[in-house]
């Protein structure tokens, strides 16, 4: 496959707190051009016409871009003003999968990079050996400075080579094209390279088979060259039901905060990759309801009442309150993977009733060739490396999408709006939302058969795929949880106590020095800088501070650089202080305008709601559920 990719790109600055495009730079049949800001034009309009006219009749032109959902937005609003055009979309979730521009016969696809491969341009460009994306003054650019030409003080650029390449031009037009153009020519490149790799590698053409993300794009290599087995993607609705209640996800708590011994961090490497690589299920399933609860589970999923009184309970619950999930102690039902149950019941875990189970007629492995596969990818390239990593880890994901129940799609005129209207009136659809954008409607219904085909007769395709096999994501997400509780395990038994964990990561506490030691999976590698930690403190999920050699880091849920160094965050949480995030950077998207706001938030640091925190601060213990109430 040997196809030139077309990308575009827009730049913006800040008036009156929204963004407002500037530039506007792409690359067409593998010609770059671009507009620059001219007092009253519609850069987006102009450019837009552009490409029109160099295109054929009765084609649709692709380009990428590497955040659909700003430029996108931005493009929706210009382009809305006018009714020149037709504008539809792949929205879900509020996110743009693609958006597409009809013209007479001609039609403009915008598709997201960022969701074919969901790292930064900068990263991209080293990772992929592609011309490195530039350092750009933002915080410089306003409308009255658009046309400067003199040099910029180096506090606007991240790096001297940024500040030293633009005053090298010292032309702020100049170099917003150039920067802008190189932009789009990174985005080009790697998507050429992504499209090239796997179409040599296993023959799939990405714009043929319509693949809009890497969970598409593993999923649907998978099943192309990999699924020896014949797993199903599709399970019946009652079956895909009674196992979504069994997803649970990952699992990440405070356990406590260290004494004064010695502290190590862990990473499983590719934690999901490994359980992948074990035993699953696949082939005909059925229903079973006369289980006997002291005989060995089969490899399936169950329907149980439990008990539990555990330092560390097994089973995941969601908290009857807000929905977290909880791991927590006291008497429960859940329906949960066989391999969680028979951990359970190791770890003196009472099964009170086996209530129900969906029990499968083969387990093997079914995802060892894909990953091992892959594995080995990894290792011809960095670019390689790169696409490996990401299609190990997005496959199991994509299993676990849930069966779409709204949808979301643009009107472009009063009359099409009228029909909607009426037939929302006449009890045919479900409208959960009208937004106006200028001259067009963005309207978002409950989907269904019934709908769905209304849709497809004015032209308007509803994707309301069949039941995905959820029981993919379920035991993977289980097989990790297990995994990682035997961890916890390995670390209890060499007197360790456990401070913190991630899906994939551990910390603990011992009083002996256990580096380049193993314990089960877990080899504590002091040659890795992060193993060995000087001290650390941890608040909450995704909150905490740690203290290494060389650095220190600073995590806050939500809250995305560092404004507040260890010492004081550590001093605060002790003192049961909170403190103020000032100056918090955000974008937000408004009626199809782009708007950027600074706030301020209150972290509190007390707030920790997924085990019980003692008075020291120290230790913690799980929630007890006892008649609905965590305590």
């Amino acid at each position: 496959m040997n196809k030139d990719i077309n990308s575009f790109d827009i730049e913006t600055f800040l008036e009156d707190g929204f963004f407002e495009p500037f530039c506007v730079s792409f690359y067409l049949f593998n010609k770059n051009k671009s507009f620059y800001f001219n007092n009253g034009d519609n850069l987006i309009m102009e450019s837009i016409k552009y490409i029109f006219d160099q295109i054929k009749n009765n084609c649709v032109e692709i380009f990428y871009i590497h955040n659909l959902k700003f430029d996108g937005t931005l493009i929706i609003h210009n382009l809305s003003k006018y009714s020149l055009f037709k504008i539809s979309a792949l929205i879900e979730k509020k996110e743009f999968y693609s958006i597409r521009i009809t013209y007479n016969e001609k039609s403009i696809e915008f598709r997201c990079s960022y969701k074919l491969l969901p790292i930064s341009l900068y990263n991209i460009s080293i990772g992929f050996d592609i011309k490195k994306k530039m350092d750009y003054p933002y915080e410089f650019v306003n409308k009255k400075n658009l046309f400067w030409n003199k040099e910029i003080d180096k506090k606007f650029f991240k790096s001297e080579e940024g500040f030293l390449i633009y005053n090298q031009i010292s032309d702020l037009k100049k170099f917003t094209i150039i920067y802008c153009e190189n932009d789009c020519f990174i985005t080009k490149t790697f998507v050429e390279k992504i499209f090239k790799i796997f179409f040599d590698s296993f023959g799939i053409d990405i714009i043929k088979n319509n693949i809009l993300s890497t969970p598409s794009l593993s999923f649907h290599t998978f099943y192309k060259k990999f699924n020896s087995k014949k797993i199903e993607k599709f399970i019946e609705k009652e079956k895909e039901l009674y196992i979504r209640d069994s997803y649970f996800g990952g699992r990440c708590e405070v356990f406590g905060n260290p004494g004064n011994f010695r502290i190590f961090h862990y990473d499983f490497p590719g934690m999901y990759g490994l359980c992948m690589k074990e035993k699953n299920v696949f082939g005909k399933s059925y229903f079973k309801y006369d289980i006997e609860e002291n005989k060995d589970l089969k490899p399936g999923f169950y329907n149980i009442n439990w008990e539990s009184d555990m330092s560390i309970p097994i089973l995941p619950h969601h908290n009857q309150i807000n929905n977290k999930l909880l791991f927590c102690n006291g008497k429960g039902n859940g329906t949960y993977w066989f391999e969680e149950i028979n951990l359970f019941k190791e770890k003196g875990g009472k099964i009170l009733k086996i209530n129900s189970g969906l029990l499968y007629e083969n387990y093997d492995y079914v995802f060892k060739d894909f990953v091992e596969h892959f594995e080995s990818f990894r290792n011809i390239n960095n670019e390689h490396k790169i696409l490996g990593k990401l299609i190990i880890n997005s496959f199991y994901g994509r299993t676990g999408l849930s069966l779409k129940e709204e949808f979301s799609f643009f009107l472009n005129n009063k009359e099409e709006l009228d029909w909607i209207m009426n037939l929302s009136e006449d009890g045919k659809i479900n409208i959960i939302d009208i937004e106006e954008i200028n001259n067009l409607y963005l309207i978002t219904l409950k989907i269904d058969k019934n709908s769905k085909k209304i849709l497809e007769e004015k032209n308007i395709y509803a994707r309301r795929e069949k039941n995905l096999n959820i029981a993919v994501a379920s035991s993977i997400s289980s097989k990790a949880r297990v995994k990682l509780y035997k961890a916890f395990d390995e670390v209890l038994k060499n007197k360790g106590k456990i401070l913190y964990c991630d899906t994939d990561s551990i910390f603990a506490e011992f009083r002996d020095d256990v580096a380049n030691t193993r314990m089960g999976d877990i080899f504590w590698d002091n040659k890795k800088e992060d193993t060995v930690v000087d001290d650390c403190v941890f608040i909450l999920p995704k909150t905490y501070g740690i203290l290494l050699k060389n650095k220190e880091i600073i995590k806050i849920k939500g809250v995305t650089r560092n404004y507040i160094e260890f010492n004081e965050l550590k001093r605060k949480f002790y003192n049961k202080e909170n403190f103020i995030a000032e100056n918090l950077k955000s974008i937000r998207y408004n009626n199809f305008k782009v708007e950027y706001r600074e706030s301020q938030k209150k972290i509190d640091l007390l707030a920790y709601d997924k085990r019980k925190f003692l008075e020291n601060l120290k230790d913690t213990r799980p929630f007890i559920f006892c008649k609905g109430e965590y305590i």
